[in-house]
């Protein structure tokens, strides 16, 4: 069974005599709802029993917002950019682009780029490049990562043009001048 709203011929709505192809909005016996053309919202799809969640259309233009619990949980601009609030929790993501991630005070930030230059952290203005595991190192590579250019080990060692660490804090292979 299905109730229909549409056009029957002539100008005039007709319900029990729209036809599948002249329905505009066709109800089915469990409220499923399928409409033949666009759907407009002034600004709200509010869920039933929950009030304080809905997918806002702000009055603002061109922003979408996922209102969940009382609080926007996720707001996309006119420039594509989104503001999520709470935590991103998942194993895997993939970016076409950069990630920047930024704290509310602007002081300290993660900006990681999509072409694998890594990651660089500047909190308060100045730069830290550091691992959280000491079996890893810092490594500056030369184009297309070719050759390791530099390596500054966990302990302090700084190496130009080797990875092999001799023990020295300061240890270059090649020329100086």
């Amino acid at each position: 069974d299905e109730w229909q709203i549409g056009r029957a011929d002539g100008t005039s709505l007709a319900t029990l005599s729209a036809t599948t192809q002249k329905a505009f909005l066709k109800i089915n016996n469990v409220g499923a709802a399928t409409f033949a053309s666009d759907v407009s919202i002034a600004e709200k799809l509010i869920h039933t029993g929950d009030a304080n969640t809905y997918i806002q259309f702000a009055s603002t233009n061109d922003k979408i917002i996922l209102h969940t619990n009382g609080g926007n949980a996720l707001t996309i601009n006119a420039l594509q950019n989104a503001t999520f609030s709470g935590s991103l929790t998942g194993t895997t993501a993939t970016f076409n682009g950069n990630l920047k991630i930024q704290s509310p005070s602007t002081a300290g930030f993660a900006n990681i780029s999509s072409d694998n230059n890594g990651p660089i952290f500047s909190g308060n203005g100045d730069n830290q490049f550091y691992t959280n595991n000491a079996v890893y190192v810092n490594r500056f590579f030369s184009a297309n990562k070719a050759s390791v250019l530099a390596q500054i080990n966990n302990n302090g060692n700084f190496l130009l043009n080797s990875t092999s660490d001799n023990g020295q804090k300061l240890q270059v292979t090649g020329n100086v001048r």
